[in-house]
């Protein structure tokens, strides 16, 4: 029987109606002076109390009900648990510009960026001939999408304060492909663990702990299950080997999740990306993962759409439209497919009066108007362009 709340006069009157069908054709006297009958009513009020416990528990831990506090407890109750939120990346370049070989000394420093937003990274001794560069990749305190343009010349310093040699310079790279996010969202949550049903999969596991990790933006994984080589998107997969496909900046740390939760070998796409589990059970001291970067999958809107003139501008209406579908430019997060039905449900948050959108088409990398794009494992889709048609009554604009 389901369960459902219920008063406990409620409950008192299904007693006494199961207690009247046993004393028949006598019936229970429903009066406060009749013992039975508050004898019942105790009973009643105690199958109450019991009844609410059940109902409150019987959703607490259910992600579809129970409250966001519960959430976390909910994630863990079935195998999963939140996307973490990352914080931006920022590749960073260090020269030594003058004539004698020079060390940046071990140690943490921050560079803040033109908008206030501080980027950190910590090294070990440096050493720099002359001219020579290196790289080192700075992650932002805060968690979010925190945009650097490209710079010759910033100014990092050192968290101890201690002065750096002016002979060693710092220049960045635009960031725009290394965007942090926020934490997943309750709401994001929910949706996610009531519609993926590979949750306890091992490969699943591991791909929501790589994603987890604080220098890695978006992971996927390919396995091929097969003793056979197969091939994917352009990519030979030996018999049981293990694809690693990311964004953002791996570390050993990215080996030892690997080497810890699954036994497989991971496929070697460029012999340079790879990072190292040392383990002295290992022969040689140390196992490889094998990983690769995630590429493009280019694509473009066609949108068509109707205004007002003389409420609201055109410039107006399209950079609104261009907001909306950012998530899709250098997008850092994988889905498998975009479709129209996609595309009308994003400018469905288009709140400019007087706007219409007449139609939308997806068009791909090979110039092809398609009602939808398959994304492979390996890319992450990127919207290069929107090209607009504008109409009002008087027609195109």
């Amino acid at each position: 029987m389901a369960l459902e709340v219920k008063s406990i006069d409620e409950e008192l009157t299904r007693l006494a109606d199961i207690y009247d069908d046993l004393i028949k054709p006598r019936k229970l006297v429903r009066s406060n002076d009749n013992k039975l009958y508050l004898l019942l009513r105790g009973i009643a009020a105690g199958n109450v109390g019991l009844n609410d416990a059940a109902v409150v528990l019987r959703d607490r831990f259910n992600p579809r009900y129970c409250d966001d506090s519960d959430l976390y407890f909910a994630a863990e109750m079935v195998g999963t648990d939140f996307i973490q939120g990352k914080g931006s990346l920022l590749d960073i370049f260090i020269t030594n510009s003058g004539e004698e070989t020079k060390i940046l000394p071990a140690g943490r420093y921050k560079y803040q960026s033109p908008s206030g937003e501080i980027f950190s990274f910590s090294i070990d001794d440096m050493v720099f001939d002359p001219l020579e560069s290196g790289l080192v990749i700075a992650i932002s305190d805060e968690k979010g999408a925190f945009h650097v343009g490209r710079m010759s010349i910033i100014k990092p310093v050192r968290e101890d304060n201690v002065s750096i040699d002016e002979d060693i310079t710092f220049s960045c790279e635009d960031n725009s492909n290394q965007l942090g996010y926020a934490d997943e969202s309750p709401i994001d949550f929910r949706t996610r663990i009531l519609n993926d049903t590979e949750r306890k999969d091992a490969i699943k596991r591991l791909e929501l702990a790589i994603k987890n990790l604080s220098t890695i933006l978006e992971c996927t994984l390919v396995f091929n299950d097969s003793v056979n080589a197969q091939e994917y998107d352009g990519i030979t997969l030996a018999g049981k080997r293990l694809l690693i496909i990311v964004t953002g900046a791996p570390t050993n740390e990215l080996a030892r999740l690997v080497s810890e939760q699954v036994a497989y070998d991971t496929q070697q796409v460029n012999p340079d990306d790879v990072v190292w589990h040392e383990n002295s059970l290992y022969i040689n001291g140390k196992r490889p993962v094998y990983y690769t970067k995630h590429a493009h999958c280019d694509f473009s809107l066609r949108v068509e759409y109707q205004y007002v003139a003389n409420r609201v501008r055109s410039v107006q209406v399209e950079a609104a439209i261009a907001a909306l579908f950012r998530p899709y430019m250098n997008a850092r997060r994988y889905i498998d497919m975009f479709s129209e039905k996609d595309a009308y449900k994003v400018v469905s948050g288009l709140t400019l009066p007087s706007v219409s959108i007449l139609n939308i088409d997806i068009v791909n990398s090979e110039g092809e108007t398609v009602s939808f794009i398959c994304i492979p494992r390996t890319k992450l889709p990127n919207l290069t362009n929107i090209v607009f048609t504008a109409r009002d009554k008087d027609g195109v604009q």
